[in-house]
């Protein structure tokens, strides 16, 4: 069945996404891919607190991840720095090993903050626009449900002071309007292009509310999507893996491998992620702006 209820069915899944990332993704040539990644890391958020863990994550050094390989198993990627004997050893898999390698290369260590990299989801490059522009309506309408950019860092602020742990606001702060995870209401009166009813179930599945940059999809054979999903819940990101021809095995671990590096931030540096968060809070400040202007949304 391919209509807009399949969306509303699985938009529980699109409620729990934490993060709407308008940062310039990354975008690379493997020698079978073309590879699109959304850093998390690089995404502006209204939590101060968790602004500054990310970043001393990059700061340090660290980064450890899980991803599902392509017989839909959790492989874990971390070695532990404790006394105690236990994942002292990495998994036999080759995604971890290529990116432990060029984690080594660039003075990283596997350990320190963790994000999951969920398993793909394949959809046909001819809906990859539908999808793009699916999302991109995602991301404004969430951004639109958090209010004000300018002020949010000040309610949220105001919202941890009102009695809160500190830890636990950092998990749930933004479960409602003041913060990031979006209602089910907002799906409901997104204004989604009728182009989405086009989508399976399993691309629907796939929508997250982040924005991407154009590219063109058509010569390609088929798309991977995967969500990357870290430890704290105010920010989200994405893989986008486009095969030139048939996907193998190979051609999805290196691929694979060289994006899970991208996502961990291991890649960049402090200045250029603080370039993209600005870039992204202005982003978002425009998308505000312009919907005061056409009253849709009330002035703070």
């Amino acid at each position: 069945m391919k209509n807009i209820n399949l969306l509303l069915a699985w938009f529980p899944a699109l409620s729990c996404i934490a993060s709407f990332s308008h940062a310039e993704p990354v975008q690379f040539d493997t020698d079978d891919a073309h590879v699109i990644v959304i850093r998390p890391v690089d995404t502006w958020s209204g939590n101060s607190v968790t602004n500054e863990y990310t970043l001393a994550g990059i700061k340090s050094k660290k980064s450890q991840f899980s991803y599902v390989d392509s017989n839909g198993k959790k492989m874990v990627g971390f070695i532990s720095e404790s006394i105690f004997p236990w994942n002292k050893e990495l998994p036999n898999d080759e995604v971890i090993h290529k990116v432990a390698n060029e984690f080594a290369r660039l003075g990283f260590t596997l350990n320190g903050q963790f994000f999951f990299v969920e398993s793909p989801i394949t959809v046909q490059p001819s809906d990859m626009p539908t999808i793009i522009a699916a999302q991109e309506s995602l991301f404004k309408k969430l951004v639109i449900n958090q209010g004000n950019p300018t002020t949010l860092p000040d309610r949220i602020h105001n919202k941890r002071l009102g009695g809160m742990l500190v830890n636990v606001a950092l998990l749930l702060v933004g479960a409602d309007k003041i913060g990031t995870v979006a209602s089910s209401n907002i799906v409901l009166s997104s204004g989604l292009s009728n182009d989405v009813t086009r989508l399976t179930t399993q691309e629907l599945k796939s929508l997250t509310a982040v924005s991407s940059v154009p590219f063109d999809y058509s010569q390609y054979r088929s798309v991977d999507i995967r969500k990357i999903v870290p430890d704290l819940p105010d920010r989200v990101g994405q893989i986008i893996i486009a095969y030139k021809g048939e996907k193998t095995k190979q051609a999805e671990e290196i691929a694979l491998a060289q994006a899970i590096v991208t996502a961990s931030g291991a890649d960049t540096t402090i200045e250029k992620i603080e370039k993209s968060r600005k870039e992204d809070m202005v982003a978002r400040q425009a998308i505000w702006d312009e919907c005061v202007a056409k009253g849709e949304c009330k002035s703070e």
